[in-house]
């Protein structure tokens, strides 16, 4: 239990620090398709997550957008995709679990993830929240869901299955102790920053 719940701090951290750092680089610079490269590491580091119960993405993924809001501004877009991709993937795992002994599951499970977060993104913006950035109605979601949704798809083939490996891989090299405390000191370091970082902001 220890070390799952390591496991699930650490992906949830990266990925906090990956939307924080990276997420900001991209928009900032105006790279097309930011929500591409975004949703590609958010997949990696989910499937990194696999070992874990069905349940976890949606936490991990939570906790990725508190951290994002503790040291970015408020952007609802943002925050509501975060938590979507973590939903859409254990929706997927389930869907697909009378075949998580096959070699392929992990390649279905990132293939319908990306489909499924564009889905449940485009249409819970639109008719939910109703941002003003999605006044297009549902041309704009189908459209939405096949360009976006498909380039999801394609890199959630590619990293979903890229990302359990990297865990088997990691978890492979007996010398490498992260749940001992020096990883916890160090999973915990970037959120004692942010919550550094965050109190400020009101001073």
């Amino acid at each position: 239990m220890r070390r799952h719940i390591f496991l699930l701090l650490v992906c949830a951290t990266l990925w906090g620090i990956y939307e924080f750092a990276v997420g900001g680089w991209l928009y900032g610079h105006h790279i097309p398709k930011s929500s591409v490269y975004l949703t590609a590491g958010a997949l990696l580091l989910l499937g990194m997550s696999m070992r874990l119960p069905i349940g976890s993405g949606a936490i991990i993924s939570a906790l990725a957008m508190l951290f994002k809001f503790m040291n970015h501004p408020f952007y609802a877009c943002h925050m509501v995709a975060i938590f979507l991709i973590g939903v859409s993937y254990d929706i997927s795992r389930i869907l697909w679990r009378r075949y998580s002994s096959r070699n392929y599951y992990p390649v279905v499970v990132g293939f319908s993830t990306g489909y499924l977060s564009a889905v449940t993104f485009s249409l819970t913006i639109t008719y939910l929240v109703q941002h003003p950035h999605w006044a297009g109605g549902l041309p704009q979601v189908i459209n939405y869901i096949g360009v976006q949704g498909t380039m999801f798809a394609i890199a959630g083939t590619v990293m979903v299955p890229l990302g359990v490996r990297l865990y088997d891989k990691i978890y492979g090299l007996r010398w490498i102790a992260l749940h001992r405390p020096v990883g916890w000191l160090a999973v915990s370091l970037p959120w004692i920053y942010s919550i550094v970082r965050l109190v400020r902001s009101f001073g």
